[in-house]
């Protein structure tokens, strides 16, 4: 569970560390310019490298204006949520 602390500073559009898996990764807001470009900097990163980004639900994709056809639909609806990564162009 994430601290209220970490909530405030992700909200603040600050950028935080937290273990996964199998390693630490930073988090921060994907919808905020602001955060991302502060994410590239701070890890040196080409711009044309995109980042992976986490989301809770199928809802979500809509945040990233991310349009789904109709058999690619149906299959993250079978899978999702679950322990798997899906690559869709944002």
């Amino acid at each position: 569970m994430i601290s209220k602390d970490a909530v405030e500073i992700l909200k603040a559009e600050g950028i935080g560390v937290i273990p996964t898996d199998t390693l630490y990764g930073l988090v921060g807001q994907a919808l905020s310019k602001k955060t991302v470009e502060k994410m590239y900097t701070l890890k040196g990163r080409n711009i044309k490298k995109p980042f992976i980004i986490l989301l809770s639900s199928i809802n979500d994709l809509k945040l990233f204006n991310i349009k789904l056809d109709s058999e690619t639909k149906s299959v993250l609806k079978e899978i999702w949520p679950g322990k798997v990564s899906v690559i869709l162009p944002c």
